[in-house]
C-alpha cells in the first residue's frame, strides 16, 4: 500500500454543529440540601473545559436504578449513610459487580465519619475519594472532583484504545472474507458504525478515477445502511440529500477523509484504480481517541480493500477472456457441469463450443 492512497485532511472550517459536551456527575444522598449546595458550589465551574451535568437521586434504590438507565456517568458523589448505615457501601458493591460499571469514579461522603473507615473503605472497594461532608469546602469539591474526572478520563481511553483495536482487528479479518465489492461496502459501515457505538446510517461510493466520458465511471453508490438504503446503486449526483452528497464528492475530487460534527467521510484509495468513500452520520464530533483509531481502521481496511479488488480481477480473468470479455473455457466446463447436477435449474440454456 503506498502512503498516498490514504491522506487525512487538515481539519478545514465548517459552518460545525454546536455540541456541549459535558461531564456527567451523579449525586447519590438523602439530604436535598446537599444536592442544592453541591449543584451551588461547583455547578457553574469547568472541569478540564467542560461544563458538569448533574443527575440527581435520593436514596441507594434510585441510585441504582438511574445508573441501569444512564450512560456516560463520570463520577459519583455517594453518600454512606442513607437508609441503612451502609446503603452506600452496598450500592459502590452494586456499581462494581452486579452493574460492572469499572471507569465511573465514586467519591464517598458522609457526615458520619465512623460508620465507614476511611481506609477500610478504600482499600475494600474502587473508590477514588472519601470526605466528610464538613470538611467539603467550595475549593476542595473541586479538586476533589477534578482529580476523579481526570482519572475518569484517563481510564476511559485506555479503555476506549483498547475497544476499538480490538474490534479493528475483528473487522479486518470479516472484511478481508468478502469476495465481493457490496458485500465488502456494507461491511465497511456496519464495522465502522461498530467502532464509533452509532447506528449504522451511512453509504459507501466508488469511482474508477479514469479519464472516460463512459456512464460506468461515474460514481456511484454501491453500498447503502439505515435511511439512505433506497439509494443503493444509483449515481452520486442523483442523491437527494445535497450536504451528503457534496462531501462524498468532495472527499472523492480531494483525494482525502474529512470529518465534522454531524459526520465523517473517509476516503480509500486503491492501487488497481478504484477510490471509495464512505459516508457516516454521527451524533456528535468525534474525540481524539476515536479519530485516531480510525486512521488505524483506515489504514487496515485498505489492504482488504486492495485485496477485494485483486480477488475480482483474479476471478474474472480465470472464467473470462480477456480480449473477448466473454467466458472462456473454464467458465463453459463448469456452466456444464452445473447442468449435469441440476439439469431442471439450467433448462432453457443454449451451450456453443468453438
Amino acid at each position: 500500500m503506498e502512503d498516498e492512497l490514504i491522506d487525512f485532511a487538515e481539519e478545514v472550517e465548517q459552518p460545525a454543529v454546536q455540541v456541549t459536551r459535558t461531564w456527567r456527575v451523579l449525586i447519590v444522598d438523602d439530604e436535598p440540601d446537599v444536592h442544592a449546595s453541591t449543584k451551588l458550589a461547583v455547578g457553574d465551574m469547568l472541569v478540564l473545559g467542560r461544563p458538569i451535568e448533574f443527575l440527581h437521586a435520593y436514596s441507594g434504590r434510585e441510585g441504582r436504578e438511574l445508573l441501569t438507565r444512564e450512560k456516560g456517568i463520570a463520577v459519583i458523589f455517594l453518600d454512606v449513610v442513607m437508609e441503612e448505615t451502609d446503603s452506600g457501601l452496598k450500592l459502590v458493591e452494586t456499581i462494581r459487580r452486579e452493574l460492572d460499571l469499572k471507569e465511573v469514579r465514586i467519591i464517598l461522603r458522609t457526615g458520619q465519619p465512623g460508620y465507614a473507615p476511611e481506609t477500610d473503605a478504600v482499600r475494600d472497594f474502587d473508590i477514588n475519594d472519601y470526605k466528610t461532608k464538613s470538611d467539603l469546602t467550595r475549593n476542595k469539591l473541586f479538586a476533589s472532583l477534578t482529580s476523579a474526572v481526570r482519572s475518569y478520563q484517563q481510564i476511559h481511553a485506555i479503555n476506549a484504545s483498547r475497544r476499538g483495536l480490538e474490534l479493528i482487528l475483528a473487522a479486518s479479518s470479516r472484511l478481508m472474507a468478502a469476495q465481493g465489492l457490496h458485500d465488502f461496502a456494507i461491511g465497511v459501515i456496519t464495522q465502522l458504525a461498530a467502532l464509533l457505538q452509532v447506528s449504522p446510517e451511512g453509504l459507501v461510493c466508488a469511482q474508477t478515477h479514469q479519464s472516460t466520458e463512459d456512464e460506468s465511471w461515474r460514481p456511484r453508490i454501491v453500498a447503502a445502511a439505515g435511511h439512505y438504503q433506497d439509494m443503493i446503486d444509483r449515481p452520486l449526483d442523483q442523491l437527494s440529500n445535497e450536504h451528503v452528497r457534496h462531501l462524498l464528492a468532495h472527499c472523492l475530487a480531494e483525494r482525502r477523509s474529512q470529518f465534522q460534527g454531524d459526520a465523517t467521510v473517509l476516503f480509500f484509495g486503491s492501487a488497481t484504480g478504484q477510490d471509495m468513500a464512505v459516508y457516516l452520520d454521527l451524533t456528535e464530533p468525534l474525540d481524539d481517541i476515536n479519530e485516531k483509531l480510525i486512521e488505524v481502521f483506515c489504514n487496515n481496511i485498505a489492504s482488504c480493500f486492495d485485496n477485494i479488488r485483486m480477488f475480482n480481477q483474479l476471478s474474472a480473468s480465470a472464467y473470462q477472456d480477456a480480449l473477448c470479455q466473454l467466458p472462456n473455457r473454464v467458465a463453459l466446463a463448469g456452466l456444464v457441469e452445473q447442468a449435469r447436477q441440476a439439469p431442471v435449474l439450467m433448462r432453457g440454456y443454449w451451450y456453443s463450443l468453438i
